[in-house]
C-alpha cells in the first residue's frame, strides 16, 4: 500500500508539473505576441511588466534600461506603487556594481538570490520590503544588453530552472520588440525631417 501511495503522490507531482509548465509556457507566448505589435517603447515596457505581474503572479516587476553612457540601469518602468515611487526617485544602479541587475547587463546572464537556506541574501529595498526571491534577466538584443528585467516574489524559493528559461524567453522577445521599436522611431525621424525639408522647399 505504501508502495502504491508513494506511486500516485509521484505521478500527482508529476501531473501539477506538467500542467504548471504548459500554463507558463501558454503565457510566455501570450506577452510575446502581444509585445510584438508595439512599436511605442514606454507602452511596450508598461505592457511587459503588467503582463508577467499579472500572469505569473508576482509580487513585483521592472525593467531597467543602460544609459548613453552605459555606466548606468535606469529603471524605465515598474509595477505597482513601489515602481511609481522608484521612478519618481529616478532610481538606477551602476552597470557590474553590487546589484543583481548592475551583474546580470554587464555579463548577459540570469542572476538568482533567494532568501533560503544558509547562504540567504537579505533584501534590502525598503520599496519591496515583502521580496524573499529575486530574478534579473538580462534584455539583450543583436548580442548587445539594452538592459534586465528585475522580478521579485513574496515566495522564499520561488523560481526554478523551468521558470527562469521562459522567463528569460519573454526578456529575449522584448529585446527583439525593442530593437523593432528603436528602428521604426528612426525611420518615423528620418521621414518627419524629409517633411520638414519638403515642406521648406515648397513655401520658400
Amino acid at each position: 500500500r505504501l508502495a502504491q501511495e508513494s506511486i500516485e503522490k509521484q505521478l500527482q507531482d508529476r501531473t501539477v508539473y506538467y500542467q504548471r509548465h504548459l500554463m507558463q509556457g501558454r503565457v510566455a507566448a501570450e506577452i510575446s505576441g502581444s509585445i510584438s505589435s508595439i512599436l511605442d517603447q514606454q507602452q511596450l515596457l508598461q505592457a511587459v511588466v503588467d503582463l508577467m505581474q499579472e500572469r505569473f503572479e508576482l509580487y513585483y516587476v521592472g525593467v531597467f534600461v543602460q544609459d548613453t553612457d552605459k555606466k548606468f540601469a535606469v529603471l524605465r518602468t515598474g509595477t505597482g506603487e513601489a515602481g511609481k515611487k522608484m521612478l519618481a526617485a529616478h532610481h538606477s544602479l551602476a552597470i557590474g556594481g553590487s546589484s543583481m541587475i548592475g551583474w546580470s547587463i554587464l555579463n548577459r546572464q540570469p542572476r538568482i538570490a533567494l532568501d533560503t537556506g544558509t547562504e540567504a541574501i537579505r533584501f534590502n529595498n525598503p520599496y519591496l520590503p515583502l521580496t524573499r526571491s529575486e530574478l534579473a534577466l538580462p534584455i539583450v538584443a543583436k548580442g548587445e544588453a539594452l538592459g534586465a528585467l528585475s522580478i521579485q516574489s513574496t515566495q522564499p524559493n520561488a523560481f526554478t530552472e523551468d521558470d527562469i528559461a521562459i522567463m528569460q524567453g519573454i526578456a529575449n522577445s522584448l529585446g527583439a520588440a525593442l530593437e523593432n521599436a528603436r528602428l521604426y522611431q528612426q525611420t518615423e525621424n528620418a521621414l518627419n525631417e524629409v517633411r520638414a525639408v519638403s515642406n521648406e522647399f515648397i513655401t520658400s
